[in-house]
């Protein structure tokens, strides 16, 4: 799921690039293209509900989790990982034109490599799996990202900054179907679904509050001093992923289960 929405981004950002080299209105023409989604949709609601059996839903006897049923700790972790994803690509035309780049085409041209290593990349998660614990890929993901941030911030040319968006496309593509799969095979399956909505949720939610935290450290620091935060947090969950692989008890680990 991750690489097929990584690959319509891959279509969409080199296009939305050349258009804005005509200008910055034009990128927005993209968002025309889900016209014909939403007419399929429609018609698709039209069409009447399939009629699901009471009867064997009875016989399944799954235990639904209750209304105050929350998965903090999963909750936090896509909110931290929701902010090592989506925050870097935000800041990233903003850091290329401190270094003199200010062509958007060549802005989504390094955006669309980091986003075609990453879509290769996350294919590779089931295989990588069968090999390496999901503690391993988790502390690869969050080391690579450390390392690939660091060197974006402090990167002092364009070739720099390519190679280091390289590094952070290959080293987050297994974030998210880590956090999923650690997600589905954790909780029960009266609470799976719940759960699964809660983190997709605050996937959703962390590019908002990752910018709302980080504009008073540009406006005092700099963009520099925000993602050297950025790189910060990710190298601090690489080394607590290690510390309690070792014990044991990580808070990648441990997953609630009711």
């Amino acid at each position: 799921m991750l690489a097929s929405s990584m690959i319509s981004a891959i279509l969409a950002v080199p296009i939305a690039g050349l258009l804005g080299d005509a200008g910055w209105r034009w990128p927005f023409l993209l968002y025309l293209s889900g016209l014909p989604f939403a007419l399929m949709a429609s018609l698709g609601l039209r069409q009447s509900a399939p009629r699901q059996s009471i009867e064997a839903g009875a016989e399944a006897n799954v235990r639904v989790a209750p209304a105050t049923f929350f998965p903090f700790q999963l909750v936090l972790k896509g909110l931290l990982i929701g902010v090592l994803m989506y925050l870097v690509p935000i800041y990233v035309p903003f850091q290329l034109s401190r270094l003199g780049i200010d062509k958007p085409s060549t802005i989504g041209f390094a955006l669309t490599l980091e986003l075609l290593i990453g879509a290769l990349v996350a294919i590779q998660f089931g295989r990588a799996r069968r090999h390496f614990s999901s503690q391993s890929l988790f502390m690869f993901s969050c080391g690579g990202m450390a390392v690939g941030v660091t060197a974006f911030a402090l990167a002092p040319s364009y070739h720099v900054a390519l190679a280091s968006l390289l590094l952070i496309g290959l080293a987050s593509a297994w974030l998210y179907p880590n956090l999923l799969s650690r997600t589905i095979a954790s909780v029960e399956d009266g609470r799976r679904g719940r759960t699964v909505g809660w983190v997709k949720s605050s996937l959703a939610v962390a590019p908002a509050l990752g910018v709302a935290a980080l504009e008073p450290v540009i406006v005092l620091l700099g963009l520099r001093s925000a993602l050297l935060m950025i790189a910060l947090l990710a190298a601090v969950m690489c080394i607590s992923t290690q510390r309690h692989r070792i014990t044991r008890s990580g808070w990648v680990s441990r997953f609630p289960r009711g």
